[in-house]
């Protein structure tokens, strides 16, 4: 069925991309006060206490999923939720909030190679060439210019766990399209944060006790609430709509405006300053973004989740 108005399927993921810009911004306010692990597992908890009760208020006879589908939900919570964010956190701790979003660009192309390798969707030579100059970037900026650093091998650490954010990302949207026609959206993200938590516990039993929650400061609570139920219940809820309607791909290039919108509210919340080097490889990013949007598919229209 289509829209009402042209281009309303696209309104989700926009908004989605809008609440997670701003969770490089929370995030960086919430790890100041509480451990990665700490936080993953009360955001997915809060987020959790709200999904269970929604699955089982709108989703009555729906919400119990079948045995087959239990390891994909399982995947989903596991890369997209649970190992996309504490990477995403443990980076926040050691890059700037720039640095983190310019890199985590490279989700859509990792997600096509992923799609290729383990969905059978064709990966064209022209499309590789896109994908080698959007890298391109991701390694000018975690060299910094430096070409001796790739003889060193000493790279920003918050740099590379920012690279494995994007990596579980990719993995959970490919992942994501195998049960996004048998359930919906709202099951598919109930269950992935369900497991997140679970996921998050035996790391953060080990770090937490009472004294956690005395030492979190109003901005640190109100960094938490925005990350347990806009950045979690709503965002993830809008993504699960996102590539029902319009395919795992081009869900996941929307990925691509999360710099722009992320390098914006650093530079008006964090006084971060955007270097040239930050510059330059954000331009070669979005010029592989753009090249790789513009060659079109070979098959038939290709396959979508």
């Amino acid at each position: 069925m289509r829209s009402a108005l042209p281009g309303m399927e696209y309104v989700p993921m926009t908004i989605t991309i809008a609440l997670w810009s701003g969770t490089y911004i929370a995030g960086k306010f919430a790890v100041a006060d509480l451990t990665p692990s700490s936080l993953l597992l009360l955001r997915y908890m809060a987020a959790s206490a709200i999904m269970i009760p929604a699955m089982m208020l709108f989703e009555p006879g729906r919400w119990k999923v079948g045995m087959k589908d239990s390891l994909p939900l399982f995947a989903i919570g596991l890369t997209g939720m649970f190992g996309n964010n504490i990477f995403f956190f443990l980076a926040l701790k050691y890059t700037s909030v720039m640095n983190a979003s310019i890199i985590f660009a490279i989700t859509p192309f990792l997600t096509a190679l992923l799609a290729a390798i383990f969905a059978g969707e064709p990966l064209e030579i022209k499309r590789l060439g896109a994908i080698a100059l959007a890298l391109s970037g991701v390694v000018l900026l975690l060299t910094g210019g430096d070409i001796t650093v790739l003889r060193t091998m000493e790279f920003n650490r918050g740099d590379l766990y920012e690279v494995l954010a994007a990596l579980c990302a990719a993995t959970y949207t490919v992942i994501a399209r195998k049960v996004a026609f048998r359930y919906t959206p709202l099951v598919v993200t109930g269950y992935g944060m369900i497991f997140a938590a679970v996921l998050s516990l035996p790391l953060a039993a080990m770090e937490m006790s009472f004294a956690t929650f005395s030492a979190i400061t109003p901005r640190g609570w109100g960094s938490l609430a925005y990350l347990a139920i806009l950045a979690s219940c709503v965002a993830y809820l809008l993504q699960q709509v996102s590539v029902k309607k319009i395919g795992a791909n081009r869900t996941a290039a929307f990925i691509n405006l999360s710099p722009a919108m992320t390098i914006a509210l650093a530079a008006l919340f964090l006084g971060e300053r955007i270097s040239t080097i930050q510059a330059l490889s954000a331009g070669i990013i979005v010029a592989g973004v753009a090249l790789n949007a513009a060659i079109k598919s070979s098959s038939s229209g290709g396959r979508t989740a």
